[in-house]
């Protein structure tokens, strides 16, 4: 393999970059040049945001109430509570991912 090509920011494409790169060091990572501005945005900052999504399910879950201050309706919290399920297992995941930015872009 010599190139590998990004095509957009989502973490399924940028948080995967390193486990190649660590496979087949030769490889050439392309982006394009705002698509790598993207990646530098969210990549870095995936555990932070995940961990702080959490934060908020869970205030949802003990209040009973949106982030508005509007009652869950029970299909709301079967909603949520579902939301919830997994998420402490992906945050854990995602801290052992390192960021690997492009390493060659294009306009």
């Amino acid at each position: 393999m010599s190139f590998l090509l990004i095509t957009h920011f989502h973490n399924d494409h940028n948080l995967t970059a390193r486990l190649f790169l660590d496979a087949f060091p030769g490889l050439t990572i392309v982006a394009h040049t705002a698509t790598r501005a993207d990646m530098d945005v969210f990549g870095p900052g995936s555990v932070q945001r995940l961990a702080a999504g959490t934060a908020a399910i869970d205030r949802i879950l003990a209040t009973g109430r949106t982030l508005d201050g509007r009652a869950l309706t029970a299909d709301e919290r079967v909603e949520v509570t579902a939301a919830k399920a997994g998420r402490g297992a992906l945050v854990e995941e995602l801290a052992t991912v390192a960021y690997q930015r492009p390493t060659l872009t294009f306009d």
